[in-house]
């Protein structure tokens, strides 16, 4: 859906990188050290290389690079996102700050989000909400966010969140919502895309789930690990200081996330 985005990508390469990554634990489990040192190496190569070829320096965005060797700058949300996701450890702090600076100037919106920015030379190829400046996929908002938890302020993050909720006043999200700079807010909340040409977007999304997976992974911070139990950093404070995540199933058994931590469910 942008037809610059091509070849070789950061967001699709960060994957690779935390993949790598997740494999090398598995294999130090089974007592197979060497081979998840090299896994290791080989994952901390790829993000040098990523954050060396990638990068657009002083920017905050990604590049693409083209089999005859050139790159092409693409400002699509889908690189920061993934980045933050797949290898956040891997980036500066100045990398950290000028991604940020990006997503509030040229990315956001108060109730949503565009997945490509209005300044990006791929702007006017397509009118599809769901991967352009119109507005964004529905996973991206809550992916996006769940980045944005590791490079600002919690309580700014929040904040925005908050209002990307509202967007399930209109029922199920759908696969694409407008920025409102667009078209206006619909019971408070950023207008779900409809079906008709142009625009082509479905009524119910399952990205939507996404939702779910930030309120359970980064906002009750709940870090369900496969040896090592559950690990707790909350962001809940900024919602609710009092609020509860119940029956959350682990392994074959239920916890209760509060901002205190995790607890075996005494239901």
């Amino acid at each position: 859906m942008v037809s610059t985005y091509l070849h070789q990508t950061a967001g699709m390469n960060a994957g690779n990188v935390s993949s790598m990554r997740f494999v090398a634990d598995l294999l130090e489990r089974r007592g197979n050290s060497s081979q998840a040192s090299q896994l290791r190496g080989e994952a901390k190569e790829l993000a040098q290389r990523i954050n060396q070829k990638l990068y657009v320096q002083g920017k905050g965005w990604w590049k693409c690079g083209q089999p005859d060797g050139t790159f092409m700058e693409v400002r699509h949300c889908y690189d920061f996102l993934s980045v933050l996701d797949n290898m956040a450890e891997d980036l500066s702090d100045t990398q950290k700050r000028e991604m940020s600076q990006f997503f509030w100037e040229q990315l956001h919106s108060d109730y949503w989000m565009r997945a490509l920015s209005p300044d990006d030379v791929d702007a006017t190829w397509n009118i599809r909400p769901d991967h352009s400046w119109l507005g964004a996929y529905s996973a991206w908002p809550p992916a996006t966010a769940k980045g944005l938890y590791k490079t600002d302020p919690s309580a700014r993050v929040s904040a925005w969140a908050k209002n990307l909720a509202k967007a399930g006043n209109q029922g199920p999200i759908g696969q694409a919502h407008f920025v409102e700079s667009f078209f206006p807010l619909e019971d408070g909340a950023a207008y779900k895309c409809p079906v008709d040409a142009p625009y082509l977007n479905d009524w119910c999304c399952i990205a939507g789930g996404g939702f779910a997976d930030l309120v359970i992974d980064t906002i009750f911070g709940a870090n369900l690990t496969l040896f090592d139990g559950i690990g707790v950093e909350s962001q809940v404070a900024d919602f609710d200081p009092r609020a509860r995540l119940v029956n959350l199933r682990h392994q074959g058994k239920r916890y209760v996330i509060s901002s205190k931590g995790a607890a075996l469910s005494s239901d």
